[in-house]
């Protein structure tokens, strides 16, 4: 069989409006990708290895799933977040808060989402305090 198929498949059945409530999924150890929703939208958030601005390959799935939910509600578009933990400069860390941003918003032009549709806000507070290192390596991407 042909396994890319097969791993497409199961990448694109993400369904991002029909993911959990924010608070109830497993975040991943370094990089990785969660669906949860926030008042009844989709946040995608993508998780980051320490230090590192690489998306997770799982992303492409989300990405494609953000896709089609735009496409299904008009009007929406995406909020793309960057945040940091708590370890290293705060200088070097808001740096790499904003690459994140950056490298996941290219991510989302890149699988066909018009760049006009994702917009990057800088969070009141990048640096995340009130949560695990791991949990607070992240981009959220929320739907407005």
């Amino acid at each position: 069989g042909n396994a890319t198929v097969g791993a497409a498949a199961a990448a694109g059945a993400l369904d991002v409006a029909a993911a959990p409530a924010e608070g109830s999924v497993t975040i991943p150890t370094g990089a990785g990708v969660t669906a949860e929703t926030r008042a009844g939208k989709p946040v995608v958030k993508v998780y980051f290895d320490t230090g590192k601005t690489d998306v997770a390959p799982a992303f492409a799935g989300a990405a494609g799933a953000l896709k089609t939910y735009l496409a299904d509600h008009a009007g929406s578009a995406l909020a793309v977040s960057g945040y940091n933990d708590k370890t290293g400069n705060a200088a070097a860390n808001a740096e790499l808060s904003k690459k994140r941003a950056q490298a996941v918003k290219a991510a989302l032009v890149g699988a066909g989402i018009a760049d006009a549709s994702v917009a990057l806000v800088k969070p009141e507070e990048a640096t995340d305090t009130t949560t695990s290192n791991d949990a607070a390596r992240r981009v959220e991407v929320v739907v407005k």
